[in-house]
């Protein structure tokens, strides 16, 4: 019977364990929300700016007297492709 006890004993000593990890898993869960929230803010404001010198590279072209119309159109086809279609005008 004192077998018992002490197993007893001894699980009753091991519950709290799961507690005590859990102390760690808070702060993890902050930071990892920091993390994806900061890698968010950064992935916005690089392609707003690469929206903003897209814009300014269009109206550049499209404003350039010495290019002809075949030219800006090469020139903004170009563009596009190298953007990969996705930073086509549409946000």
């Amino acid at each position: 019977m004192s077998r018992f006890f002490n197993a007893l004993a001894v699980f009753t000593q091991g519950l709290p364990l799961p507690a005590t990890r859990s102390a760690w898993l808070i702060p993890l869960l902050i930071v990892l929300l920091m993390q994806i929230a900061g890698a968010q803010l950064v992935h916005d404001l690089v392609v707003e700016k690469t929206h903003e010198q897209q814009a300014t590279a269009r109206a550049q072209i499209e404003d350039d007297p010495q290019m002809s119309a075949e030219q800006k159109e090469m020139a903004l086809e170009r563009m596009e492709k190298l953007s990969g279609g996705v930073l086509s005008g549409s946000t």
